[in-house]
């Protein structure tokens, strides 16, 4: 038989046409589309049975993989994680939060404030002289009033973001730096009338502003309420005295004082922070959960594999109705050598597993001390951090790096299940909080020794049946055709053989004729040109 057309199946138009010879040579046949519709059929559910087989195959590997690595090794890893993550931060300490004990520590045992450390710091000394040789000259002006201060005025030089707030700091500690210094700053030193001062005492400028601006109405009933009296007690002409100060005090240009101070400040603790300490601490702790996460994976495929060929071995040894060698010792040993060999052909897939591991904890880990430092994370979002990037890792080399013989529709395909699998796997992280509150398993994690890694497989059996859920809806929606695309391709391939296979039977017989029948073969030789 020689097939002549095959095209665009199941297109029902197209003909397969091929000329059948007797051993006389003298019969022919056309198959119509409707053959065709059934060949193609019938291989088409040959297809969906090989898919489905190899599918579930590959789920059984995903699941065993994910129960290993993403949360048996994940949750032992996840043990190490903190909130806030593994490096300090001046957004976390000044929220209570300490990475390291030696920081928190450190802050705990600061020295006491002494009010005389900073007032009597050379740069306030300073400040104040300058002060006080401008007031004589009438150009001093007030920092929250504006007003110029009389000659004979009682002037204060104040500390806008209050010294103590700045030595209690724990931005401050954290950055190692000298309190008298930041608090002695130009920016943070504010000539005002001493009345003002004394009624702000350690307040911020903020908080204080907003007590005037709150009050305001009720102190102005109570000037217009002195003003108008003439037999003032001594008490009540100190307490007039000091309202109408307050009065003075120009809220919005004092806030203005505090913002510029702060923000100089923050500048200084961010400035002497994160250098060379901070960055220290960072590549110090990143290179160890690279390792860490690369150390995982290398285990994570070793073990996975492990775990695979055991239940293989088993199920082998269970099928067959004697043992390989006729002695059970034996035979054990033999199986126990081809599981290290099996799992020893792993080393390629643990090395490149181990790189991606390494790579994504190194990045990732910095992603989330990046985070830390403008909010806090919890303990499980740094998990979620980690987790999340390794995917994403995972999918971005496939996408960089595909394998040459892969299609675009595959590599595309096959990149959309790591990014799935991810997102079930994060989605599992935040669920274990809920999880936890239900009895079973409160129970489970009260195990003694055993409890929390119990507990970890449990909630990997649940995301891995998910995820295998997930990635059956993904096969089934085909988004990029990379399905169909094999389709097409087990049914060519097949036709193809099939044809191979029919044209060898009939190139045999043709064979046979010429050399018994030459001029036979002469007259058959026209209808076997394809």
């Amino acid at each position: 038989m020689a097939i002549s057309a095959l095209r665009n199946f199941p297109d029902s138009k197209n003909i397969l046409s091929f000329s059948e010879m007797d051993s006389y040579g003298n019969h022919s046949c056309i198959i119509g589309s409707d053959e065709i519709t059934r060949t193609v059929t019938m291989l088409s559910k040959q297809f969906n049975l090989v898919h489905s087989s190899q599918f579930f195959d590959e789920q059984k590997n995903t699941l065993l993989h994910t129960v290993i690595d993403r949360f048996a090794l994940g949750g032992i890893m996840a043990q190490g994680d903190k909130i806030g993550g593994n490096v300090d931060t001046v957004h976390n300490v000044r929220n209570g939060v300490y990475a390291t004990e030696q920081e928190k520590k450190r802050y705990d045992e600061r020295d006491p404030y002494d009010p005389d450390e900073y007032h009597k710091d050379k740069r306030y000394i300073e400040k104040n002289r300058q002060g006080k040789a401008a007031q004589e000259k009438g150009e001093l002006e007030d920092g929250y009033t504006g007003e110029k201060a009389a000659p004979n005025q009682k002037m204060d030089l104040d500390h806008t973001n209050s010294a103590k707030s700045i030595h209690d700091d724990p931005g401050r500690v954290l950055a190692e730096k000298d309190g008298a210094e930041l608090a002695n700053s130009d920016t943070n030193l504010n000539h005002t009338d001493r009345a003002i001062n004394r009624s702000k005492k350690q307040k911020s400028a903020e908080d204080f502003a907003n007590e005037l601006d709150r009050t305001r109405t009720e102190r102005r009933s109570r000037i217009a309420e002195l003003s108008s009296r003439n037999d003032l007690t001594e008490k009540e002409q100190k307490e007039l005295a000091l309202l109408q100060k307050k009065e003075q005090v120009d809220t919005d240009k004092m806030r203005k004082k505090d913002q510029e101070a702060r923000r100089e400040y923050e500048k200084k603790i961010n400035q002497y922070y994160y250098s060379k300490k901070f960055i220290f601490n960072l590549g110090k702790q990143s290179l160890r959960q690279g390792a860490i996460m690369g150390l995982r994976q290398i285990v994570g495929v070793f073990l996975t594999e492990a775990i695979a060929a055991v239940f293989d071995e088993i199920r082998d040894a269970c099928n067959r109705a004697r043992s390989l060698t006729g002695s059970l010792l034996t035979d054990l040993k033999y199986r126990l050598k081809r599981i290290l060999a099996r799992v020893a052909a792993k080393w390629r897939d643990a090395l490149h597993g181990g790189l991606t591991g390494a790579i994504s904890g190194f990045f990732s880990n910095i992603i989330t001390v990046i985070i830390n430092i403008f909010v806090t994370t919890a303990k499980n979002i740094v998990r979620i951090i980690r987790e999340g990037f390794f995917s994403i890792m995972r999918a971005v080399k496939l996408l960089l790096n595909p394998p040459a013989e892969i299609s675009k529709s595959r590599l595309y395909h096959e990149a959309g299940k790591i990014i799935i699998t991810g997102t079930v796997v994060t989605l599992g992280i935040l669920a274990e909080e809920t999880i936890d509150k239900f009895p079973p398993m409160l129970v489970i994690r009260s195990i003694p020794l055993i409890g929390e890694l119990i507990a970890d497989i449990v909630y990997g059996i649940m995301v891995a049946l998910v995820s295998c859920f997930a990635l059956w809806g993904w096969d089934k929606l085909d988004l990029f055709g990379a399905k169909e695309d094999d389709r097409h391709q087990f049914v060519m391939e097949d036709l193809h053989t099939q044809r191979k296979a029919q044209d060898a039977v009939y190139t045999g017989w043709l064979e046979r004729i010429r050399k018994q029948e030459p001029e036979r073969y002469e007259t058959l030789k026209p209808f076997f040109t394809c």
